[in-house]
């Protein structure tokens, strides 16, 4: 059994202060957790992997379980001190070693803490500068999680970290418009991606990063929007100041998949359709990760550096793209069509990409 150590003292402050309604304790060792969690109104069930009871307490339901393996239902607020330490011995110290790295039983914590928290709660959870502080960060914004340091306590050897994270205001908002099975998918350079489900169609979720501008979001959707007048790009389907929610588009990114001249014709027809609408997309420079190839037809995505524009570039941007990765030669075209946007000039561009054979 894990006896109370300065990490413990930590957690518990904050378990008095902010546990509330049906509080789970995980690993609760010598029920130090537990104990500060009951006060009235509070309902308490301290689980651990041991089958006799490390303690006995009145108002405290006991059960041996290895994390949720024999956890049902969902918490208001779930209470961890975790072995957080790496394991520096063949022999594991499971009380205190949370494996090679010491993250590993973190993240399996955060993988099912979804099944077991409701959608208002919380966890209290406690670990140490020796387990990877910023991977510990991505584990939780991965799993749709954000987390506010209660405290930071500094010992002469390392540095402990309190935790209360929550599901932001974001995931709540969407599960209220019935979207849910909400996933992460992939980071990017300024938002997160997740899917979800809505009305029978999976949906990708774009959040914006913590430092980023919500500006950026606003951007995304209503230049979305607009594109999707002429059919072009993914179908937008709701938005708010902290996300974009678009129907999921499946298939490879552009720089993956091998370009044929269609698909070249396709989106040089779209950047033609976007310069009509008023506004440069601002990445048809390079479209390698902002083109989806969704059985053989290439989608739009990523809106967010969209702006309006007297003379938009999406076709010399693109027909730029062209010359410098396919050796299509379209100077002359591109500087007749930049002086005289029309659809003559741009019949010509056409033309010539029609007679060329892209090189990949």
């Amino acid at each position: 059994m894990y006896e109370p150590q300065e990490d413990s003292y930590l957690l518990a402050k904050y378990v008095k202060k902010l546990a509330k309604g049906k509080v789970l304790d995980i690993g609760t060792g010598s029920g130090i957790q537990a104990k500060a969690a009951v006060k009235s109104g509070t309902t308490v069930t301290a689980i651990d992997r041991f089958k006799q009871k490390p303690f006995t307490h009145t108002k405290i339901q006991y059960k041996q379980s290895n994390l949720f393996s024999n956890v049902r239902g969902k918490y208001d607020t779930l209470v961890c001190n975790p072995p957080y330490l790496p394991q520096e011995g063949k022999k594991r110290h499971v009380e205190l070693e949370g494996g090679k790295k010491g993250w590993e039983y973190i993240k399996r914590l955060l993988n099912k803490l979804h099944e077991h928290l409701n959608p208002k709660g919380k966890l209290l959870l406690v670990f140490s500068s020796l387990t990877d502080k910023g991977l510990v960060d991505e584990l939780i914004h991965e799993q749709g999680y954000i987390r506010d340091l209660l405290e930071e306590e500094s010992m002469f050897f390392e540095k402990l970290y309190c935790y209360v994270i929550y599901r932001p205001a974001w995931w709540l908002q969407l599960s209220q418009k019935g979207i849910t099975d909400i996933t992460h998918w992939m980071k990017g350079k300024r938002g997160r991606i997740f899917t979800g489900k809505y009305k029978g169609k999976k949906v990708a979720i774009k959040v914006k990063h913590e430092k980023v501008d919500n500006s950026t979001l606003a951007k995304e959707a209503r230049f979305l929007k607009l594109a999707n007048t002429k059919d072009i790009g993914a179908r937008f389907v709701m938005s708010g100041t902290q996300y974009v929610v678009y129907e999921f588009v499946p298939g490879k990114v552009f720089k993956e998949t091998p370009i044929t001249k269609k698909i070249l014709v396709n989106l040089l027809q779209q950047s033609r359709q976007l310069d009509l609408l008023g506004f440069s997309k601002g990445e048809m420079l390079r479209p390698y990760k902002n083109v989806i190839i969704n059985k053989g037809k290439p989608v739009l995505i990523d809106f967010e550096r969209s702006k309006p524009e007297k003379r938009p570039q999406n076709v010399s941007q693109f027909c730029s793209y062209l010359e410098n990765r396919h050796k299509i030669p379209l100077r002359k075209e591109t500087k007749a069509y930049k002086d005289n946007p029309s659809d003559k000039t741009f019949t010509t561009i056409s033309t010539r990409v029609n007679q060329q054979s892209p090189r990949n």
